[in-house]
């Protein structure tokens, strides 16, 4: 199965502050289990989540058509912030406020022994049923990883971390093309005027090497093979050397990252820089693929030691098919 990584860099400024006045400054920390009601004693944002909402739709919908945004929220938090808080105080908070935020309607959540399932039904019941199914997908992954966590297992603890790591990344790649499927998701304004932060992309590593030789032309296949990330990996059935870069949103583009060897990053190089095609060193199908793209020129190198990483743009419709392809579903 391909693990998948989140290639968003998180951002962790040291102070933030509320625009209201005589307000102290919030320390951007995660507090543990051990002080969670130390944490809320003086913070200023204790006060926006003291209690569940009676009527939480517009918040739920307000958060739901904006979860690839402020996907640094693990699910758990997300929940009860959707729940107690008000969508005047989210559009006013920066990203990193509202993070926090999350934390303490989680924390008060719990302190009020809140069921995490009833929590996500009635969350659910605001939504339409496209955002009812990404949310229940998310919750499924959420509660699994939960699960593999508490449970007790014959195998080593290296093999179950590894299981849920590949599990938890691959349901969270299908989970965001499912966001992405949403109407409102390339809406304008999604990412609100107080910096919530761009939406966070998924990259998919450990290619299927069958799904690859159905891609590759001669020359690319040759020139994957000879990279010593490759050669590292000893022929296994799945690599490490090849990445897919998801679109960031609906219509943009995929980005198809292959490490090749040094001879084969070369000959590319001197093909782009006298403007020659590409075609034969490609292969037609990914040549044709990267004619769909919208960014210029679709076709990147960049130097690894001695390989060279090439970088493919995709058109959406085109990444996703490849996508299917070389990266196994659930």
């Amino acid at each position: 199965m391909g693990l998948l990584e989140n290639s968003r860099l998180l951002h962790h400024p040291k102070w933030t502050t509320l625009d209201r006045p005589k307000m102290t400054t919030i320390q951007n920390r995660r507090p543990s289990e051990m002080d969670d009601h130390i944490s809320i004693q003086g913070d200023p944002l204790r006060d926006l989540v003291k209690s569940e909402r009676r009527h939480p739709g517009p918040t739920c919908n307000y958060l739901a058509s904006r979860r690839n945004n402020y996907g640094n929220i693990p699910f758990g938090e997300f929940i009860p912030l959707a729940l107690y808080a008000t969508v005047p105080d989210l559009e006013r908070l920066t990203s990193h406020d509202v993070e926090r935020l999350a934390q303490i309607a989680s924390q008060r959540h719990k302190a009020k022994n809140g069921d995490f399932i009833k929590a996500l039904s009635k969350y659910c019941k605001n939504l339409d049923s496209l955002q009812q199914a990404a949310a229940l997908f998310e919750g499924a992954i959420y509660l699994v990883e939960k699960t593999i966590e508490g449970g007790t297992y014959s195998v080593s603890p290296e093999t179950i971390a590894e299981d849920r790591e590949h599990w938890v990344l691959v349901s969270r790649a299908q989970l965001q093309l499912l966001q992405l499927s949403h109407p409102k998701a390339n809406d304008d304004g999604l990412n609100g005027p107080h910096d919530p932060g761009e939406a966070v992309r998924i990259t998919a590593v450990a290619a299927n090497v069958g799904g690859l030789e159905r891609i590759f032309g001669d020359f690319l296949r040759v020139g994957f093979n000879t990279s010593s990330m490759r050669k590292e990996e000893g022929g296994k059935s799945f690599t490490e050397a090849v990445r897919l870069h998801m679109a960031p949103a609906v219509g943009e583009d995929f980005t198809l990252e292959i490490r090749i060897g040094f001879g084969a990053g070369k000959a590319i190089a001197q093909l782009i820089s006298t403007g020659d095609d590409l075609r034969d060193v490609l292969g037609n199908y990914l040549y044709e693929v990267t004619k769909t793209s919208k960014t210029k020129p679709p076709v990147r190198l960049t130097w690894i030691d001695m390989d060279c990483n090439l970088e493919l743009m995709l058109g959406f419709v085109e990444g996703e098919k490849i996508y299917h392809v070389i990266f196994p579903r659930l």
